[in-house]
């Protein structure tokens, strides 16, 4: 980043973001914010699920003293973990017989059965300036957004949290230099048109011999499912696209809902909950540890890992999201305890008075998204009780932590379906 002070960026007018986006009812309206210039010193308390969720803040000095943080972590079923050992089974055994059952779960289900009662579904024209998509997705609490093309009359794409991530910092390039000049190679956020973001991006990502993580390609073409297609083969094309998300589409090509795998994974645990039958026909396979089955990331010492502090710059958070691939950063404080996290999704509260800072420090970001939990796990918790833990909490990423509430990994949504889907004798994708 060039030294001198950054240009905020403007995105609408003047309206501050601070209702959560993609929170579970649960905690909806849980979440606090405090002026930074009154900041120094300043505590606040929220009660969470009977927890107190308590910090105290200089942001002046940026000393930021941990009271007491809130740990959720999944409930511990009455049996210990299985073991593979004991039951003669190996992880390719383990995979099979889980696709097995899920073939059989998902028998005669379609995209249909996967719709929802109601849902919100925001569409872009891609003619509209940039600042369009920042401002529907702040109105309308919904992190990604489908693009139109009125020239073509088609759907052509999504915009998603990455893209935005990745126009916040080609945007920064514009802003003028330490020297006075003008910087070269941005992107005007203002009056650059959607569709030319999309036509520059492609060609630049065209232009990358080398890309570290292909599950963060940028300007997709639009992918969908249609309404009465099996949903085992919608979850395949999730996995096969390395897409987190797929429109729903009716016969005439109508946008009526956006699978997820977390859509998929209610799907399956509000099964097991409805049907002792089923339950129990996973319950066996679903009982060994994560670590055991070897899901999920796990951080040896002494090497680099995904990580920031509340001191770390906006701008070099979001390299960090983009360098490793990742969609959640624990925060740690100075003993390197993890006190908090800042997941993509939280960018998008980081609008304060319809400007984009990136020169500011975490603490002084994350003043306007909502306080949650550090949802985590232990790699010795089943596989059953991960599985549950992500769907009760909403989240699609847990924090592995020891008994010092050290950082030692983390497990995802993808990691698990990537593990389910991989097959016997296939790799699970990288990144």
């Amino acid at each position: 980043m060039q030294d001198g002070t950054s240009q905020p960026i403007q995105i609408g007018g003047g309206r501050a973001s601070t209702d959560p986006v993609g929170m579970p009812q649960s905690m909806q309206g849980m979440h606090s914010r405090i002026d930074p210039a009154q900041a120094s010193g300043a505590a606040f308390s929220l009660d969470i699920g009977g927890g107190s969720y308590m910090r105290a803040y200089e942001v002046g000095g940026i000393n930021y003293d941990l009271l007491k943080i809130m740990y959720n972590r999944p409930a511990r079923q009455d049996r210990p973990p299985r073991r593979l050992g004991d039951d003669r089974l190996t992880i390719p055994d383990v995979q099979k017989q889980l696709k097995e059952r899920l073939l059989h779960l998902f028998q005669n289900q379609t995209c249909y059965d996967s719709l929802p009662t109601s849902s919100r579904i925001v569409v872009i024209d891609v003619t509209l300036p940039l600042r369009t998509a920042f401002i529907s997705a702040l109105e309308n609490k919904v992190p990604f957004g489908i693009l139109w093309d009125p020239q073509q009359a088609a759907y052509i794409g999504m915009m998603t949290v990455s893209d935005y991530i990745r126009i916040l910092l080609k945007h920064e390039e514009t802003r003028p230099g330490a020297d006075g000049g003008d910087a070269a190679g941005g992107v005007d956020f203002h009056k650059c048109c959607i569709a030319k973001w999309r036509e520059e991006a492609k060609a630049e990502e065209h232009a990358s011999s080398q890309k570290k993580h292909e599950g963060a390609k940028a300007c997709r073409d639009f992918l969908s499912a249609r309404v009465d297609q099996d949903l085992l083969s919608a979850l395949s094309d999730l996995h096969k696209h390395r897409i987190k998300r797929l429109p729903v589409v009716t016969q005439t090509g109508e946008v009526v809902s956006v699978l997820s795998l977390s859509v998929i994974l209610n799907i399956i645990m509000t099964k097991m909950e409805e049907s002792h039958a089923v339950r129990d026909n996973f319950a066996d396979l679903l009982g060994y540890s994560v670590r055991e089955l070897g899901i999920g990331t796990y951080y040896a010492q002494n090497t680099a890992w995904p990580k920031c502090q509340f001191e770390s710059r906006v701008h070099d958070v979001l390299h960090t999201f983009m360098d490793y691939g990742v969609h959640c950063l624990p925060i740690l404080d100075r003993k390197n305890r993890c006190i908090d996290v800042f997941t993509r999704n939280d960018v998008m509260f980081m609008e304060n008075g319809g400007q984009y800072q990136l020169d500011i420090t975490l603490a002084t970001a994350v003043y306007n998204r909502p306080r949650h939990p550090v949802f985590c796990f232990s790699p010795d918790d089943t596989l059953y009780e991960v599985m549950r833990h992500l769907n009760a909490c909403g989240v699609r990423t847990l924090i592995a932590v020891d008994e010092s509430d050290k950082v030692i990994g983390q497990i995802t949504l993808n990691d698990i379906f990537e593990w389910l889907l991989s097959g016997v004798g296939e790799a699970a994708p990288q990144g």
